[in-house]
């Protein structure tokens, strides 16, 4: 099952909401369609369950665990077969519940997580590929700002203050169940799903942020980090570290960066239970870190660092692809 944070086009007077994707790409409203569901039934568990998910959206969706994803399970089947019946699910007020492929706009499955934690240097080829790197003796990540946050085709600005604008392609780990030193044997219970995501980095602010030690503005500044277009539930990809990944700019013949989740060095049951000294929480976002091929370490950086008109496509297998526009930033006075 394939859920998403979306919008109407061309306008959308509801706002965001949790969607459920079909296999063509139509997407139906998981809370109106639950309503049309109930009907004429009264069950205030299930009016509770809606008014987390309107409220909360998709992490009011996750903190209900199993019983909502079941709900939702039974939805899915209440669209599919009200669709093959030629039955159209329309609210109390006559809006639709489905939305053919094309008419929504997908924002990040979560738009505003609490913390993403990102990963550097965590798979093998792209350790190689840097000749200063130190195999790590544990994870190392940094935390990205929910404002970095952007969904699948939504442009990518690129920043006055840099002229290195590079790509890494991961695949996102989404936290269902929450908790605390969370041992490595049951981490994978506490993932909901899995999403496509693309850690931008501006290198030449990062160059210089970590010669004295930290890294912060080289990650953070606005739309540096799409994600989307959905999230896959963890029960349908039957092993998160036999993933391929693949990262493409604009028409070119070949993929920049290709590799595969088995070749992480920490893998994603070490990455939870390492994390998880924080505490993690519905929501949360870890990524896998990337394979190699990034514009930094090539032979021509210069050649290759993306530029205002480039379209990047992250295509992650069973996943999805997640696809974004690089796009001028706005002039100084604007900001």
């Amino acid at each position: 099952m394939k859920l998403a944070t979306f919008e109407t086009r061309p306008v959308d007077l509801i706002g965001p909401r949790v969607g459920l994707v079909l296999e063509d790409g139509a997407v139906a409203d998981l809370s109106l369609a639950y309503q049309i569901f109930l009907a004429d039934r009264r069950d205030p568990g299930a009016i509770a369950q809606r008014v987390a998910w309107g409220r909360e959206g998709i992490i009011g969706f996750l903190k209900g665990g199993s019983p909502a994803i079941e709900t939702a399970r039974r939805i899915l089947d209440f669209v599919r077969e009200a669709r093959d019946r030629g039955v159209e699910l329309k609210g109390a007020k006559g809006t639709p519940a489905l939305h053919e492929a094309g008419q929504v706009r997908f924002l990040a499955p979560i738009p505003r997580p609490g913390k993403v934690i990102a990963m550097g240097f965590n798979f093998e080829d792209h350790l190689r590929e840097n000749p200063k790197a130190v195999r790590p003796r544990f994870p190392m990540g940094f935390l990205q700002a929910s404002s970095t946050i952007i969904g699948h085709e939504d442009p990518v600005l690129y920043p006055r203050d840099s002229q290195e604008l590079d790509y890494e392609v991961e695949v996102a780990f989404v936290v269902g169940r929450g908790g605390k030193y969370i041992p490595p044997e049951r981490a994978l219970d506490h993932i909901a799903g899995y999403t496509v995501f693309n850690d931008l980095s501006l290198r030449d602010i990062q160059r210089g942020e970590m010669k004295v030690g930290f890294l912060l503005m080289g990650k953070n500044l606005d739309t540096l980090a799409p994600m989307g277009p959905h999230m896959v539930l963890s029960d349908e990809i039957k092993d998160p570290q036999q993933l391929d990944m693949e990262l493409w700019v604009n028409e070119e013949p070949e993929p920049r960066q290709r590799g595969n989740t088995r070749d992480m060095i920490f893998k994603l049951p070490e990455l939870v239970s390492y994390w998880s000294r924080m505490t993690l929480e519905p929501g949360d976002i870890i990524t896998s870190g990337t394979p190699s091929g990034v514009a930094a370490f090539r032979e021509t950086p210069e050649d290759y660092y993306l530029k205002p008109g480039d379209v990047v496509r992250c295509v992650v297998q069973d996943i999805g692809e997640l696809r974004n526009r690089i796009v001028p930033g706005p002039h100084p006075e604007a900001a």
